[in-house]
């Protein structure tokens, strides 16, 4: 197949982990993925504060290390000034967007995987947010899974052999 013939590329990666960006989308630091388990105290005290019970009512998930959630609450604690510079907090395969298409933004799958969407209501949830110190702000505009988010931008053209503005 051509790259001409491909009329539009999907995205699917890593779910759980944080990227933290500054204004201008460079990361601040190096990601924290699924696997780093040094946010397991603040699941325990996540899950104290809030409940078994609420945390699955407000997330339909149960939390564990590696979500950007109890990973969020780590960074509060452990490096206040990364998340004080932290304009905007995406999941690795997010950031492999915003690279592609210079578009922030997640999908609801992603999102409900961070333990700080409202699945139901198809929304970030003020009070997760509020639980591990930030505010809604802080995360990316929530798009369908279907939903084209971008286009490839010339650099990523180049770079991928693919025409520019490829709807990703």
């Amino acid at each position: 197949m051509a790259p001409r013939d491909i009329a539009g590329v999907g995205l699917s990666g890593q779910m759980h982990g944080t990227v933290c960006l500054d204004r201008e989308g460079t990361p601040l630091r190096p990601a924290i993925i699924w696997a780093d388990g040094r946010s397991a105290a603040e699941v325990d005290e996540l899950v104290a504060e809030l409940g078994r019970e609420r945390l699955a009512r407000l997330t339909a998930n149960p939390l564990a290390t590696g979500f950007m959630a109890s990973t969020v609450r780590w960074l509060l604690r452990h490096e206040p000034d990364t998340l004080a510079r932290t304009a905007t907090l995406v999941l690795p395969k997010d950031y492999i967007r915003l690279r592609l298409t210079r578009q922030v933004g997640t999908d609801v799958t992603d999102a409900a995987s961070t333990l700080l969407f409202d699945v139901a209501g198809r929304r970030w949830s003020e009070e997760m947010a509020r639980a591990v110190g930030i505010t809604p702000e802080l995360l990316p505009r929530v798009h369908e899974s279907h939903e084209v988010c971008g286009t490839l931008t010339r650099h990523a053209a180049r770079d991928t052999g693919l025409p520019q503005h490829t709807p990703w």
